[in-house]
């Protein structure tokens, strides 16, 4: 989820209807291998399959656990995985958890653990479990890199398109206003060459106070492991992309019939029953 996605967006992103409210993305077998590509993602809801127990709740029953991808641009730094701030109750439903986040989603291979057995339902403890997830801000094609052939171009089809729209689509739509814009386009433009490391993260298994120290060490040799080289095709592009800055703005421009004065800067942003069980989790 982001605080910064327009409601309209927000309670449809995940396939449901108009003014059908909803905590964001749902992260579902059925679109886990998909990438985020939203840029601006700065929460995470976990929806449990019962009421938790307001007194349990501490921001230390969760954590994020992960290997950072790569940003192309030498003056940027790498992906980073963000710590959790806060963690709080759903005033409107008691069964989901609003993790608010250090900073926006960066390139990164991501476990949300949950150590549930600090928490309880009606007084009884529930399971650790642990939801996986990839971010690539950009990433509309869901390749692992952001390139221009593949992303930047994906987002053309959509152009001026908004809710509701035949041709408008959520994954081009990269800062959730509700309307596919020039200023998407420069989002995407802005993280050329961005990747996603080649070996995954842990995948989804149970995570306790016990094992943490262990799965702490098992990520760190992924760390030590992962691939930071771009490959001969992918610099190749980024020159081209680079070369031609100034040509492909003005395409941009022209294609979208907006002014480049007016267009969005492109910043990276790093400071914006009886058991309990984990049921879905949501972006």
């Amino acid at each position: 989820n982001s605080t910064l996605w327009t409601s309209a967006f927000r309670d449809q992103v995940d396939g449901s209807t108009a003014n059908e409210a909803t905590f964001g993305y749902e992260l579902t077998v059925a679109n886990s291998a998909l990438n985020v590509p939203w840029v601006n993602v700065d929460e995470i809801v976990v929806q449990f399959a019962s009421a938790i127990d307001i007194g349990s709740l501490d921001t230390f029953d969760f954590n994020l656990m992960g290997t950072p991808g790569s940003k192309f641009d030498p003056g940027q730094m790498d992906g980073s995985i963000p710590t959790i701030t806060s963690a709080t109750l759903d005033p409107s439903d008691p069964t989901a958890v609003r993790l608010t986040l250090s900073h926006f989603l960066e390139p990164a291979d991501i476990n949300v653990n949950v150590l549930a057995s600090g928490l309880t339902s009606n007084g009884s403890a529930g399971t650790d479990n642990s939801v996986h997830f990839r971010s690539l801000p950009g990433d509309v094609d869901s390749s692992d890199r952001v390139l221009f052939g593949g992303d930047a171009t994906a987002i053309l089809p959509s152009n001026g398109a908004q809710l509701g729209d035949a041709n408008y689509d959520f994954r081009a739509d990269v800062d959730g206003s509700g309307r596919i814009l020039f200023g998407d386009a420069a989002q995407v433009m802005g993280r050329l060459g961005d990747f996603l490391p080649s070996t995954p993260s842990l995948s989804p298994v149970s995570v306790s106070n016990k094992t943490t120290a262990e799965s702490v060490g098992q990520l760190n040799r992924l760390n030590q492991n992962s691939n930071s080289v771009v490959s001969s095709e992918l610099s190749g592009e980024i020159k081209f992309a680079n070369r031609t800055q100034d040509i492909v703005d003005d395409t941009f421009a022209d294609l979208f019939g907006q002014d480049k004065s007016d267009s969005t800067k492109v910043d990276v942003v790093t400071d914006g029953s009886s058991h309990t069980h984990v049921d879905n989790s949501k972006l």
